[in-house]
């Protein structure tokens, strides 16, 4: 007499969000297939498809158990992009760069993450190529939530525009704000020079809202306002003024430029 088939018992471990459903629905494996039939390598190219997926482990257990171990990739921000067939979609990116649509992460998280732009999605054999820079990004965003969430939670969009040429990433915030931040210098004291800068500002000239910061001077951080009360209330962004430090600026469209005392190093 024949035996039945011994239907395969999946395992999944993972550092992340992704379910057993997912693992099941993914891997698709045939109804009846033996354990000694299944395929590794081509389940493990199932699973790492989505880019979710950082690294995935496949091994066989007799008689019956395929255990499935993976690390995933966490996002650090979003973007929208046009994909043929499908239209606009919304997708994120890890600190790596990899772009990944997502599945099964938290929608309240999603919605603290900026967007990217300012940069240029490249597609490759139908997939996207990681976007580069996507490092310095991740290390401004984690230093900030980790210094000042509160700020971080205002920020809307991050502009990688100026990071290749200049070193710089642009921060925008919902009230309109440009906030420059240059790469080659520690993220921490400038996020402290931040903090001082909006303090004294806020003393200085509370019925108006900065339109460009700019942390790239180490100390000396110039602070541009918008010409009109009108201008102060738009939120579209526009090219970012070149700073040239000049006797000429007037107090009406630039804050002084005077290096910002500190108690400690920062």
């Amino acid at each position: 007499m024949k035996k039945a088939p011994v239907e395969v018992v999946l395992v999944l471990v993972t550092d992340g969000v992704l379910d057993h459903p997912w693992a099941v629905s993914t891997l698709a494996l045939p109804a009846g297939v033996s354990l000694l039939d299944l395929n590794l390598p081509k389940l493990r190219e199932k699973l790492l498809a989505s880019g979710q997926v950082k690294t995935a482990n496949l091994t066989l257990s007799l008689p019956d158990t395929l255990a499935v171990t993976i690390s995933e990739r966490s996002p650090v921000a979003r973007l929208t992009a046009a994909i043929p067939g499908v239209g606009l979609q919304e997708l994120l990116v890890a600190r790596d760069g990899v772009v990944f649509k997502g599945v099964d992460f938290d929608p309240a998280m999603i919605e603290t993450l900026p967007w990217l732009e300012g940069f240029t999605l490249s597609r490759q054999r139908g997939e996207f190529l990681p976007i580069p820079g996507m490092e310095a990004v991740a290390e401004l965003l984690a230093k900030a939530k980790l210094e000042a969430e509160e700020r971080y939670r205002t920020w809307e969009v991050v502009s990688l525009a100026r990071l290749s040429s200049d070193g710089e990433l642009e921060v925008r915030t919902q009230i309109g704000t440009r906030i420059i931040f240059g790469t080659r210098d520690d993220y921490f004291r400038q996020l402290s020079r931040l903090d001082l800068v909006l303090d004294r500002e806020a003393q200085i000239h509370p019925e108006k809202i900065p339109q460009v910061i700019n942390l790239t001077f180490g100390l000396q951080v110039p602070v541009t306002y918008a010409t009109s009360a009108s201008a102060q209330l738009e939120r579209a962004p526009g090219p970012v003024p070149q700073f040239h430090p000049s006797p000429l600026a007037t107090p009406s469209s630039v804050s002084p430029y005077v290096p910002i005392k500190l108690k400690r190093e920062l």
